[in-house]
């Protein structure tokens, strides 16, 4: 998917790049959504969407008693390449 290289150019690896754009196109959504549709292992996208919440490009919320994650517009991606580019100024 051409969404899916380009994010993994702005230094996601392929699993987040997957897991990210399916939490874009689901919207708010339990794991298990999201894992099926990412095409990734149910516990792996736990350790995932964890990295993504660390990045800032996922959120995490309850709603009764149901876990929640939702992406951030991909606007917060500038965040990364901005904090990319800090780091090689250093």
């Amino acid at each position: 998917m051409v969404f899916e290289s380009e994010l993994i150019k702005l230094g996601l690896k392929d699993k987040e790049a997957a897991v990210y754009l399916t939490c874009l196109e689901l919207g708010p959504s339990p794991v298990q959504p999201i894992a099926r549709k990412a095409k990734v292992v149910r516990a792996t996208t736990y350790v995932v969407l964890e990295s993504l919440m660390h990045r800032g490009l996922v959120t995490k919320y309850h709603e009764g008693k149901k876990t929640l994650f939702s992406a951030e517009p991909p606007r917060q991606l500038l965040r990364l390449l901005e904090k990319q580019e800090e780091v090689i100024e250093e």
